[in-house]
């Protein structure tokens, strides 16, 4: 007999369901979700990595234009620094653009070298060392390092990484870069009316250095400022040897009759001040014609020199002597309270011009006569006491030289009816107004 047992249709679906064989996802499922887990994290590690690195790459991009911003800032700031200051001397700018370039390029020593008139040498005109200060160096001889002078004299800059190997630089090693611990060499050339003339070398210590292009800019951008540092300089002496010589006497270095007046002027304004008194002396050589006729001019040059030297010995920092020209010389004395004063200034000069000058092998005597006017009695303008003790120098030389005389009124009065004889004796010429008389003489004895 056949039992059969009618089961619920979801029950016989689920036992039909349980009766199918196991899928591949079903077997592996464990295997898969690790897999999946592995590539997602992965996936994920991978594009933090990504992003970390643009991160960083951004940062660091950063980061170099920083320092290239910071480093174009140091540049510009220490160029502003050169302009501001004023060079008083080349030495100072010297000074001062080894200081910004040490500095500036972080740099322990940086020096200006310079040639020679021959350039057979090169001599450290001054060198910066970082810590220490300024102080001057030695110099190089071309003989001795032939390659690097060759390297210098192509005006073209020095960029040596590793100096003690490089050929332009290798043969400094045992003398120079050994002994100051130099291992790289950053040289600019210093140019001077289109000639190079010498260098401003960065020296860096302790170990190699790459120097970048920002760098080597720097540093030629100072050799450039350096050569026009020159160039003012050498403008300024040029107006000062003009203002000199607008001023002062050629053959003596005394300043000349456009000085003395000025000097004079400034004097009356400070004597009127104080109610000081003042004395113009007017000195004019003895004699001075027969030095000149005896041993040549070039004697002649040699004892004026000589006692513009000796005068200006005995006259005090405030007086002022000049040359007015051929053998006159003119001594400005200033703030006196007496007379007497002057008159020991004057025999000073008398004492000292006594002594005998040695010109190219002659011993040679030389006497002066010398005249006197004093601020205000003879005259308060520089012309007038100027023209006063002229008077009073020749009066000295018509009572028989060296000797001085004060000037006095009855000077002037003389003076002026000399010029009236003389004018009036031309004019008597010109129109035939004397008449010439023959008188003979006879000797009795005969």
């Amino acid at each position: 007999m056949e039992l059969r047992i009618k089961l619920p249709e979801e029950v016989a679906e689920r036992a039909v369901l349980h009766n199918t064989p196991p899928t591949f996802y079903e077997k592996n499922r464990t295997l898969i979700l690790v897999i999946s887990t592995l590539l997602i994290v992965t996936s994920v590690s991978i594009f933090g990595l990504v992003f970390f690195l643009r991160i960083k790459k951004r940062k660091d991009r950063r980061r170099r234009e920083d320092r290239r911003t910071a480093q174009l800032e140091r540049y510009q700031n220490a160029m502003i620094e050169w302009s501001e200051a004023s060079h008083e001397t080349i030495e100072h700018a010297f000074k001062m653009a080894t200081e910004i370039s040490a500095n500036t390029l972080d740099v322990k020593r940086v020096g200006i070298w310079l040639f020679d008139e021959a350039r057979t040498s090169i001599e450290c005109r001054i060198v910066y060392i970082r810590g220490e200060g300024h102080s001057s160096g030695g110099a190089f001889f071309k003989e001795d390092f032939p390659r690097y002078f060759a390297t210098m004299e192509t005006g073209r800059r020095i960029v040596v990484d590793d100096a003690r190997n490089d050929p332009a630089t290798s043969e400094l090693t045992e003398k120079y870069l050994c002994d100051n611990d130099v291992y790289s060499v950053l040289g600019a050339p210093i140019f001077y009316d289109g000639n190079i003339i010498g260098v401003i070398c960065h020296e860096h210590i302790g170990d190699t250095r790459k120097w970048t292009v920002n760098e080597q800019e720097f540093s030629a951008l100072i050799a450039s400022d350096i050569s026009l540092s020159l160039e003012v300089d050498k403008r300024k002496v040029i107006e000062k040897n003009l203002e000199h010589q607008a001023y002062h006497d050629s053959l003596t270095g005394l300043p000349n009759r456009a000085l003395l007046l000025d000097r004079i002027n400034q004097a009356i304004r400070h004597a009127k001040r104080n109610k000081s008194l003042l004395a113009v002396l007017f000195l004019d050589l003895d004699n001075f014609k027969q030095i000149n006729d005896s041993f040549g001019h070039s004697v002649g040059d040699s004892v004026l020199v000589s006692v513009s030297g000796m005068l200006k010995t005995a006259l005090r920092d405030m007086d002022t002597i000049a040359r007015l020209g051929g053998d006159e010389f003119t001594i400005l004395l200033s703030e006196f309270e007496k007379e007497e004063e002057i008159n020991e200034i004057t025999a000073k000069l008398f004492d000292i011009l006594r002594r005998p000058l040695m010109i190219k092998g002659s011993e040679l005597f030389v006497t002066t006569s010398i005249g006197i006017s004093v601020f205000p009695d003879d005259g308060e303008n520089p012309e007038i006491l100027l023209r006063n003790a002229d008077a009073a120098m020749y009066r000295a030389k018509e009572r028989g030289r060296n000797g001085f005389e004060f000037y006095t009124h009855d000077m002037t009065e003389r003076a002026l009816e000399k010029v009236h004889m003389i004018a009036s004796l031309n004019r008597a010429l010109d129109k035939g107004e004397f008449e010439v008389y023959y008188q003979p003489q006879y000797d009795l004895q005969q």
